[in-house]
């Protein structure tokens, strides 16, 4: 797998493009695990290895959900959420919720931040309740 930034794209089995998820993980393997289950799941998934890149690719793309790694080379995980929250509350980023209609058509209702699910190897640390702060 090439590392740095990388687009896997599947479909549902009616053709429709599914949500794009951005990976932000710098270890190969964890990416490969990420980008097979994702794929599995439709989802069109962007791959990158830091923080930098992360902030790149959401202000170029849109992005439905992030998944984001606790430990990066550059920045940890929680700097790089509070930088995206940052963004966005300053309309920074290309929003979903700009291109709701892709998907789903005007009706639906817009979405006020993208979701970030943290992921992390220190199964005992204090890493999750700092998340949810």
């Amino acid at each position: 797998m090439q590392r740095g930034i990388e687009v896997l794209e599947q479909s549902f089995f009616n053709k429709q493009v599914g949500p794009s998820v951005l990976v932000v993980e710098d270890n190969p393997v964890n990416q490969r695990v990420a980008a097979g289950m994702l794929g599995k799941l439709g989802c069109q998934v962007t791959i990158v290895d830091t923080g930098a890149q992360a902030l790149t690719v959401l202000k170029e793309s849109v992005v439905d959900c992030i998944l984001m790694d606790w430990e990066l080379p550059d920045m940890d995980g929680l700097v790089i959420t509070q930088r995206i929250r940052e963004l966005e509350h300053a309309g920074g980023l290309v929003h979903p919720a700009a291109y709701w209609h892709r998907y789903h058509g005007s009706a639906s209702p817009p979405v006020l931040h993208i979701p970030i699910v943290g992921m992390t190897a220190h199964v005992l640390s204090d890493h999750g309740q700092q998340c949810l702060e």
